[in-house]
């Protein structure tokens, strides 16, 4: 299962990086919760594929060519999947080329995920994730 819920964490960031909400919502539980790091102006859970859509949108709504690059991702248990990445875009109006170093922690009910916990920190990715 712990492969599986690799890739499945790959393929919803994918989805989610081209705004394919269908194909995201496919990957989540319908009542998944996604937090924003701590100290991000648009803060706290959204609950349901719609907030998490919301935020998602926000967030890239920002920037000029947004993308997430993933640097790694490996399965930390059956239930747990760290994944690190960058997002990366160029600022809209302001034209600052944005890289943002990302972690996120996955965790997997029967196959899809029920919470995305995100980090701009990394010790603190790391303590989350048992690190």
């Amino acid at each position: 299962m712990s492969e599986q819920n690799v890739e499945t964490a790959r393929r919803l960031a994918e989805a989610t990086d081209r705004r394919d909400w269908a194909l995201a919502a496919e990957h989540c539980w319908p009542d998944a919760e996604a937090n924003a790091p701590e100290g991000w102006p648009e803060a706290g859970d959204a609950k349901g594929m719609l907030e998490i859509q919301r935020q998602f949108e926000r967030m890239q709504d920002t920037l000029d060519e947004p993308r997430f690059e993933e640097s790694s991702i490996e399965a930390l248990d059956e239930a747990r999947v760290l994944q690190h990445g960058h997002w990366r875009g160029t600022g809209k109006g302001s034209g600052i080329e944005v890289d943002l170093e990302v972690w996120i922690l996955y965790a997997f009910k029967d196959g899809k995920a029920s919470r995305m916990e995100f980090f701009i920190d990394r010790d603190k990715a790391m303590r989350a994730a048992g690190r």
